[in-house]
Parts: C-alpha cells; sequence; structure tokens
C-alpha cells in the first residue's frame, strides 16, 4: 500500500471514530527511574548489611575481669581462655583490693653502711636488665641523692639488709615500674592472709619458669601488675603502674629472658617439687608453718596448710613437703599449691 492509498483509505473511515481517537487519554508509561530508584535502595541496603552487621558482632573493649587475661567475659560470665597464638599477655590474677607488702622491721646501724650505686647493685646481684629495650618508652631512673642507697653488712653478721629498687619509667613518670631485687631480708612481699591461701591462681610460664601475676587497682585508680618469685638466691619483686598489660608482660619477660636460667632451675606451672627440712616456727591463727630447708633452693620456706592443719606440727619437727609449681609469692607456698606433707621419722 503506497501513500495515495493509505490516504484514500483514512478517509474511509468513519469521522466519530476519529474524534473518539483524539479526545482520548493516552496514560504515559511508568517512569523507569522509579525502578531504577528502588534498585540502588535495595543496593544501599545490602552494602549497610555487609558492612555494620560485622561491627555489631564484634566486642567492645572491656577491662580485664577478675582472675583472667585480656579476653572479655562471655555471656555466660567466664572469660574467653587465652589463644595459644596470643604471645603478647599473660593471665592476670586479679586482686579485688590494693595489697599489702611487707616492711623491713630489721634495726639497721649506721656504720654498717656501704654505699652503691646502681651499677655496683647490678654487680652485686649479678643481674641485667634490657627494659628499655623490651618498652621502648621505660628508661632507667638515676638514683635520688636525697636517699642512702647501699647495703648494711659488719663483720659478725655479715651482709644483714641489701633490698635495692630499680626504677624505668617514661619522660613524665606516668608510667613506671619498679624491680626490687634482694638477697637477705626478702622485701617488700606481699602479705598474705589465711582466707587468700587457699585461692586457685593460675601460673603462666615465660621460658619454662612459672610465674603469677596480680592485677589490682593502686592510688588514683592507677592499674597496677605484681609479680615476686626468688631464683638463684635472689628474691625479685616486680611492679607496674599504668602500664599496659601487653607492656608489662615485655618487661617481666625480658627480665626472666636476662637474667634466669630454667633448664638449670626447673620450675614450671605443673612441676612436681619436694622439699624436706625442719619445722622452726608455727603459726596457728594464720595456720602457717615455717621450716628451715637443707636443699639449697630455700633457706626457709614458709608453707600454708588446710585448716586447722598448723596445731599438728611442732618446732623441730621434720618433714617432706610436696608443691606444684613455683612458689605463689616470694619462699612462701600456698595451701592451694600443697599437695601433701608428710613427718620425716629420724
Amino acid at each position: 500500500m503506497n501513500n495515495m492509498e493509505l490516504f484514500e483509505a483514512i478517509g474511509e473511515m468513519d469521522s466519530d471514530l476519529i474524534t473518539r481517537c483524539e479526545n482520548e487519554i493516552v496514560h504515559a508509561p511508568k517512569q523507569t527511574w522509579l525502578r531504577w530508584l528502588s534498585v540502588a535502595a535495595c543496593l544501599c541496603l545490602v552494602i549497610l548489611c555487609a558492612v555494620i552487621l560485622p561491627m555489631s558482632r564484634q566486642t567492645p573493649n572491656l577491662p580485664i575481669t577478675p582472675g583472667s587475661n585480656s579476653n572479655p567475659p562471655t555471656s555466660s560470665g567466664n572469660s574467653n581462655p587465652p589463644s595459644s597464638s596470643d604471645k603478647a599477655s599473660l593471665y592476670m590474677n586479679r586482686l579485688g583490693k590494693e595489697p599489702a607488702f611487707q616492711n623491713a622491721t630489721i634495726a639497721l646501724h649506721a656504720n654498717d653502711y656501704v654505699s652503691m650505686t646502681d651499677d655496683e647493685f647490678l654487680k652485686y646481684y649479678g643481674v641485667s636488665f634490657s627494659i628499655n629495650k623490651a618498652v621502648a618508652a621505660l628508661e632507667l631512673q638515676p638514683q635520688n641523692p636525697a636517699y642512702g642507697n647501699g647495703i648494711f653488712r659488719n663483720s659478725s653478721r655479715g651482709t644483714y639488709y641489701d633490698s635495692h629498687t630499680f626504677v624505668f619509667a617514661n619522660d613524665g613518670n606516668t608510667q613506671r615500674i619498679e624491680i626490687t631485687l634482694s638477697k637477705t631480708a626478702y622485701y617488700p612481699g606481699l602479705i598474705v592472709g589465711a582466707d587468700e591461701s587457699g585461692t586457685q591462681l593460675k601460673q603462666p610460664e615465660i621460658n619454662g619458669f612459672a610465674v603469677t601475676v596480680f592485677q589490682y587497682a593502686g592510688e588514683n585508680g592507677s592499674t597496677c601488675y605484681h609479680t615476686e618469685f626468688l631464683n638463684n638466691g635472689i628474691a625479685y619483686c616486680i611492679t607496674s603502674y599504668n602500664l599496659s598489660q601487653k607492656d608489662y608482660t615485655a618487661a617481666l619477660t625480658s627480665v626472666i629472658a636476662d637474667n634466669l636460667n630454667a633448664e638449670a632451675n626447673p620450675f614450671g606451672a605443673k612441676e612436681l617439687h619436694t622439699v624436706t627440712g625442719t619445722v622452726n616456727s608455727v603459726d596457728e591463727n594464720a595456720n602457717l608453718i615455717s621450716i628451715s630447708s637443707g636443699d639449697g633452693m630455700f633457706s626457709t620456706l614458709n608453707v600454708y596448710l588446710p585448716d586447722g592443719d598448723a596445731k599438728t606440727y611442732s618446732a623441730g619437727d621434720k618433714v617432706k613437703v610436696s608443691y606444684i609449681g613455683n612458689p605463689i609469692t616470694i619462699s612462701t607456698i600456698w595451701e592451694a599449691q600443697l599437695k601433701s606433707i608428710t613427718f620425716i621419722k629420724d
């Protein structure tokens, strides 16, 4: 059909039909941009779900819970066990309050005083410290000349007081770690009550050497960590103020790596040890006995006993003590560590 034929055909159409077509309202198709807007909204929702949902599942940073490591507690209230891949922290045994420490009660005579510098003390103890390499912000602080630093000894008593504290701190002294060493009078040791001696504490190991780390809130709410142990005749008391758990762990690890030979003195957390000695004192109120040991490791060993058992011992009794791990506090076996104690017959 050509154009002329089409024109003629239209001309034959009914005029009413043409009029209806002219007056008919034609609805425009729905605009496609609405459809694309819906698609975009769905896509945004998918992206938000992919990003926000995993974030909502992350656990926020929480303070260390009582008797735990740095892992936050689960919904059941128990802290997650430390991961085998977590090498940056140790298990912390949290104390409900700041502990008390022993103070020296020895009568010191001025004529017996021998002054020492930090370097001389290091040689005296036969130790070295590389804490500034483990925690770069901490540097050994010079001794305060207003305080006398030295040991006390005379010809009749020998060395009878030799405790000295090395202080490592940051520039503003807002973070520090104090290491007190001694060979004779072991100060400042943490004071343990009879009700605390049965507490189950965890002992992690550093290079095969078991340590018990205490965490507590110190003055002005500062976070403090404390560890004490005896090795090779030297008592170590290592206390930090406002250090992170990671930095304290690094500092403590460096002290042990620099000065302890775990192969020569095996004291793992699960090792069984036996000490024999003679009871030299009994404290029924504290349920504690003190024994003189001849094994070379301890000159004196304190042993907390199950409730009421101290009254069964007397000065002069010979006993054999078996315990697990490293003494929790210096030369002190807590009841929770004690496996057995038996009399030795002559």
